[in-house]
């Protein structure tokens, strides 16, 4: 196979094997992005299906939350098996080019967009306590072990949701839409995931507010998108994607007791686009970046 040198406009030169063509018209792959949001789930329906009966008599015992961990996990397991066969089918590529390898910047990476995403969403509700724009919530307190409650909040948050969504939309989307220009490149990943967030079940109670809801997954995914094109690493992303959870599943109505709405998430998602936007901005100032490289996750 022959060889050529790639660069890209932070790293130095790097050799990179020349694949073949990647198979089918762009926007077919990105069909395929949308269609594995749903086909992901079928690996958790299954596994739900074939576990045993849990024994309510002792719901938090070791082997229970065992058992129930594999739900969350299989999807996780199934993201990862379809990138796996579209980059190996499709793009004809190795699944590290979809940003799925783990090196000393996994956790810093994955810390930081935890932090960014929390940070900025708990500044926002609270100017909106602040304001008396927001509502109680009706979200009654945790019962049994707390722990355990905890736990499977972050699981599902992560391990259902966030890692393998992302390595849907921030690994294989934007991995065999590239080269692209960082603006065209944010908005096709993250507004096809936004888009389909029109059948996910958030509190909405009609039509108009089932198109609002979808303001606060755009807003997280382009900003999800803005720090992956700067670091080219997609466990920041996984760390948004995750972090938001942190904040719908934990912080906001248990910890900050704020309900959900049209107007929070308005708000929250337009903070996070507008700070993605702010770090495209800079980064393209910074770096007079025209197109993203391909590959996006060569130096990972």
């Amino acid at each position: 196979m022959t060889q050529r040198a790639t660069s890209d406009h932070d790293a130095p030169p790097t050799i990179q094997p020349d694949y073949p063509p990647r198979r089918f018209h762009w926007s077919v792959r990105v069909l395929i992005a949308m269609a594995s949001m749903f086909l992901v789930l079928a690996f958790g329906v299954i596994t739900s299906l074939l576990l045993p009966q849990l024994d309510k008599a002792v719901r938090y015992s070791l082997a229970n939350v065992a058992l129930e961990s594999l739900v969350p996990l299989s999807v996780s397991f199934g993201g990862v098996l379809l990138v796996w066969l579209w980059m190996r089918f499709v793009d004809r590529r190795p699944l590290r080019l979809a940003g799925l390898s783990l090196n000393r910047w996994t956790l810093p990476m994955l810390a930081l967009g935890i932090v960014v995403v929390v940070g900025l969403d708990w500044a926002v509700l609270e100017l909106l306590r602040l304001a008396n724009l927001t509502q109680p919530t009706a979200v009654p307190p945790m019962t049994g072990n707390v722990g355990v409650a905890i736990y499977f909040a972050l699981l599902y948050g992560f391990a259902a949701q966030g890692f393998p969504e992302e390595v849907i939309f921030r690994g294989y989307l934007m991995s065999t839409l590239v080269p692209r220009g960082p603006w065209a490149l944010s908005l096709w990943s993250s507004g096809t995931f936004g888009i389909l967030h029109l059948l996910s079940s958030g509190g909405q109670t009609s039509i108009l507010e089932r198109f609002i809801y979808l303001i606060q997954p755009f807003g997280f995914a382009f900003l999800a998108c803005a720090l992956v094109i700067v670091s080219r690493n997609l466990w920041v992303a996984v760390g948004i994607h995750g972090g938001d959870h942190i904040v719908t599943d934990l912080l906001q109505p248990y910890a900050l007791k704020i309900a959900d709405g049209p107007l929070v998430w308005t708000v929250i998602g337009l903070a996070e686009f507008a700070l993605g936007a702010a770090i495209l901005v800079w980064h393209v100032r910074r770096t007079g970046l025209v197109s993203v490289p391909d590959p996006l996750y060569a130096t990972q």
